[in-house]
């Protein structure tokens, strides 16, 4: 598994550290439930977009 609090720390995320330590156990057992669904997705399915409004585009209103 992953070191979340590593990770936040690294990404300076703003999470107090004392918050980083309650975290870990949590996003495990997702990353666990999650992990035998990606043998589900097949490279020709279609893949997520993501879309950018013009208001949040930079310099946009």
């Amino acid at each position: 598994m992953r070191d979340w609090k590593t990770a936040a720390l690294a990404l300076n995320s703003g999470i107090p550290e004392e918050a980083l330590d309650g975290i870990g156990k949590p996003l495990d057992a997702l990353e666990a439930a999650f992990e035998p669904l990606k043998k589900l997705i097949h490279p020709e399915d279609e893949p997520a977009l993501q879309f950018v409004l013009d208001h949040h585009r930079e310099g946009g209103e």
